[in-house]
């Protein structure tokens, strides 16, 4: 609020003083707390609310938190009262961290980003059984960690002991690009594990 007296003179004399009250309003700013990403469990995950924004121009401060974090994850924030905070995705699975953006005046609404940490290795596991018999066959699903790469990616599985247990044809599975999985099929020779 502003207030703003006018007086005037002639030289001799002065006027009384005419008073006017000044009003602005202030406007919420808006919180951007970034894209969601996907990354490999133990990566550095860097946030970013620079898109943040007030429309009076008034200076920004930052506020993250944690809104969930999967079961088990010690995840921290490093610098949550800056646009570009960062952590460790220890765990695998979703973290949804918010920020709220305040103009000196007021608090912007709340914004979330989503962060889900994949497992950092190739996963293999039989799809319809938990166990391969001799004689039978079963199909093993690949599951990258992330999505292939342009062009696709060509995955190749072996057995460790193929008295017990061999690989299809084919010992090659071709994940699309984008993809994550792909499904091949083994086959039990004798008795044992591997």
């Amino acid at each position: 609020r502003y207030r703003v007296q006018l007086v005037v003179s002639d030289g001799l004399l002065a006027s009384v003083a005419d008073t006017v009250d000044i009003t602005t309003v202030n406007q919420p700013p808006t919180a951007s707390a970034g894209t969601d990403q996907t990354v490999v469990v133990g990566s550095q995950v860097q946030l970013n609310g620079g898109s943040s924004s007030d429309p009076d121009s008034n200076p920004l401060t930052y506020a993250w938190v944690f809104v969930s974090r999967p079961n088990g994850s010690a995840a921290t924030l490093a610098n949550a009262a800056t646009s570009s905070p960062s952590f460790v995705a220890d765990v695998v699975g979703t973290y949804v961290v918010r920020l709220v953006v305040n103009d000196t005046i007021v608090d912007s609404a709340a914004d979330d980003v989503t962060v889900t940490a994949t497992p950092n290795q190739i996963t293999l596991q039989l799809l319809g059984t938990s166990l391969l018999g001799a004689g039978r066959q079963a199909s093993v699903r690949v599951t990258l960690p992330v999505a292939a790469p342009v062009g696709g990616i060509d995955v190749s599985v072996t057995s460790d002991n193929t008295s017990t247990v061999t690989i299809g044809p084919p010992t090659v599975v071709t994940i699309a690009a984008g993809g994550t999985t792909g499904d091949l099929t083994v086959n039990g020779v004798s008795p044992g594990t591997t």
